[in-house]
């Protein structure tokens, strides 16, 4: 549900607004955006920062704008998308570094949400879980690297540490791309063993029991890396 911006605005935050509606779902791949006077209206901002952000998703290949109908998000196709960006994220060396960035700044929002988060917060983790696990059995690769995605960004919320969050969102569109390239490797490994070495739920009930060993401990699983770089 879109809600007027209360503070000060600014296109970043409209583009923000409306890059989460898409990876969450909101906004399926196909469907129309609000108008550019329901957004005007919707989120209580101005025409140009609407028109920025709205520009800024069809940059970054998220949408596209029909001339006389509308912006519409773009229907996403997961193979092109990793070729796009194989030079960067495919790279032995890159991959490695955003690996140890994942472990290192996941299990810093994963151990400070354990004195923070609220039962909503809570409430909204668990209901992606329950989402992850249906794209799950649905092998939707998409879908699941969206939840997957949204996941984590709830974590980081949960924090309510406005600097986590903004290095977060800084780095959202690097991390969404290892995340798509990850949850590849995971789904063939899952089709051709039959196993789900899925260790989102250890993670969350990890921060429920503000067990900081144990999340340790499973991050360091989810995210092997070596020592001797």
């Amino acid at each position: 549900m879109l809600k007027k911006i209360v503070k000060s605005s600014v296109p970043q935050q409209v583009f923000d607004i409306l890059r989460k509606e898409i990876i969450n779902g909101t906004y399926p791949e196909g469907s129309k955006l609000p108008s550019e006077n329901e957004l005007v209206e919707t989120l209580g901002v101005s025409r140009p920062s609407v028109k920025t952000a709205l520009q800024q998703l069809c940059f970054l290949g998220m949408a596209e704008t029909k001339a006389g109908n509308g912006t519409y998000v773009k229907v996403f196709n997961i193979s092109d998308y990793i070729n796009q960006v194989t030079d960067f994220i495919l790279d032995e060396h890159n991959k490695e570094e955003i690996t140890e960035y994942r472990l290192q700044m996941e299990l810093t929002y994963a151990t400070a949400a354990m004195g923070h988060a609220t039962e909503e917060d809570m409430k909204k983790i668990d209901e992606i879980l329950d989402l992850m696990d249906i794209s799950y059995q649905n092998r939707d690769i998409v879908r699941h690297s969206q939840l997957d995605f949204q996941l984590h960004y709830l974590i980081c919320q949960a924090t309510h540490n406005q600097y986590f969050l903004l290095v977060f969102q800084m780095l959202s569109d690097i991390v969404y791309q290892y995340v798509l390239s990850r949850n590849e490797n995971f789904f063939n490994d899952m089709i051709l063993t039959g196993i789900k070495p899925d260790v989102h739920r250890d993670i969350v009930n990890a921060i429920k029991n503000k067990d900081k060993e144990a999340c340790r401990r499973i991050y360091e699983y989810k995210y092997p890396i070596h020592t001797d770089h």
